[in-house]
Order: structure tokens, then C-alpha cells, then sequence
């Protein structure tokens, strides 16, 4: 049922006696959040449900141990570590730390058939023709300088200049739910000048990476999603 708020402009003029002022009124439709009652059977389903998920993602990895560290990654990302980097969500599921971060970070393995294959399972859970792909960005706030793509620029998540590193994304909606399906980091045009070779190796940046503005990302990001041709919308 939609809720009433009496503004205090209506407010005052109520008590100040003039009983000839109606009151305005906002119509507000309201959705109360949904209680947390999950139960301990809840959760062992759910984390049977993450391991058929991800095996669907099989075909993505060349060696039954990126499967495995793979599952570790989305259980560390889904657990209570406060901060959600490899070492604290590897000690968090008593991983060895630095295998998790070999798998993150050194391991080969591509992107592209994972981006496929989760493409196409949101095309097939969410699909309709009349569904929508919005592009946007999204920040995250960096205490150091070390992180890849760091450095001080807008950051939408505290509404200002701020450093931290600007990630581009690439969503679905429909009438059926929406999700994320795409991203790509922004990497600063500074981040390639020749002061910051050493740091880009040390980060594994690819040495043929040149500088692309946030829409040329979104741009591209919205092509590819066009040539997988698993997703449909206007």
C-alpha cells in the first residue's frame, strides 16, 4: 500500500490554525525489505547451487585447478572478509595465498569465454527482445599507488576527486531482473607514459595497451556484446 508523508510546509499551516489548507500530500509506493530468515539448510543449498553454477564455466579453464580456485574466488567474493582482496579471502576459506593469487594474477587462462559463457546464461535467464544495455562507470577508492590504474580522478562512489581506480561497465536490464555482464578497468592516460614502465610491468599491464577514453570502452564493450550475439535487446 502506497504510504503518506505530510510535508512540513502542510505541517506548519495545520498548526498555525488556517484549517482551510489542505495539506499536501506525497504519494510514496513503498516495498518493505525482505526479512533475513535464511536457515543453515539455506546456505549449504546455496553453496551447492555456486558449485553447479560454476561448472558451467568448465569449459572456460584448461586444468581441474583453475575450476577449483575459480569456485574459491566466488566464495571469497561472496563471504564476510571485509576487505575483498585475494590474501584475505584466501585466509578466510584456509586457501593458501599465494596459489589463490597465482590463479588471479598469473595463471593462463582468457576472459573471453568466461564473459561468453555468462553472457549467455543471463541472455537465456533474463533475455527479451525489448531488454535494454546500459553503460556506466563505477569507483573504488585506493589508500596506496601501487594498484593498477590508480590515481587521482573522479570517483562517483565519494562525489569527487579522489584516488582510487575507475572500472567501466556493461549492464542488462529487462522485465525479467537485471545483471552486470561486462567490464573493463580505465586505465589513466599517465598510467602509459614512459615514468610508469616499471609499474606497468610490475602489474602485468599488457605492453601494447593504449589509452582509451571512458565511452571508446563502453563503446567497445557494447560491440563485442553485439558479435557474442547472446543477449537480445532494442
Amino acid at each position: 500500500m502506497p504510504r503518506e508523508i505530510v510535508t512540513e510546509t502542510s505541517r506548519a499551516k495545520k498548526l498555525s490554525g488556517k484549517g482551510d489548507v489542505q495539506p499536501n500530500r506525497i504519494q510514496v509506493e513503498t516495498c518493505p525489505a525482505p526479512e533475513c530468515n535464511l536457515s543453515t539448510k539455506d546456505v549449504e543449498l546455496f553453496l551447492n547451487e555456486s558449485k553447479k553454477y560454476m561448472k558451467l564455466f568448465k569449459p572456460a579453464f584448461q586444468r581441474v585447478e583453475q575450476i577449483k580456485k575459480s569456485l574459491t574466488y566466488l566464495h571469497g567474493l561472496l563471504g564476510n572478509a571485509t576487505r575483498k582482496n585475494v590474501e584475505q579471502m584466501a585466509l578466510g576459506q584456509k586457501e593458501k595465498v599465494r596459489s589463490l593469487q597465482y590463479f588471479v594474477g598469473q595463471s593462463q587462462w582468457e576472459t573471453e569465454p568466461v564473459i561468453a559463457i555468462h553472457q549467455g546464461l543471463i541472455g537465456e535467464a533474463l533475455g527479451e527482445e525489448d531488454g535494454v544495455v546500459l553503460i556506466d562507470e563505477s569507483s573504488s577508492v585506493k589508500q596506496g599507488s601501487e594498484s593498477v590504474g590508480v590515481a587521482a580522478q573522479y570517483c562517483g562512489s565519494v562525489g569527487k576527486i579522489a584516488n582510487g581506480q575507475v572500472g567501466v561497465y556493461l549492464g542488462y536490464a529487462s522485465h525479467k531482473g537485471y545483471s552486470l555482464i561486462e567490464g573493463q578497468l580505465f586505465m589513466p592516460e599517465k598510467w602509459l607514459e614512459e615514468e610508469y614502465a616499471e609499474q606497468r610491468q610490475a602489474c602485468g599491464v599488457p605492453e601494447n595497451l593504449v589509452f582509451k577514453t571512458k565511452p571508446e570502452i563502453g563503446l567497445e564493450l557494447l560491440k563485442n556484446a553485439l558479435k557474442r550475439d547472446n543477449l537480445s535487446f532494442s
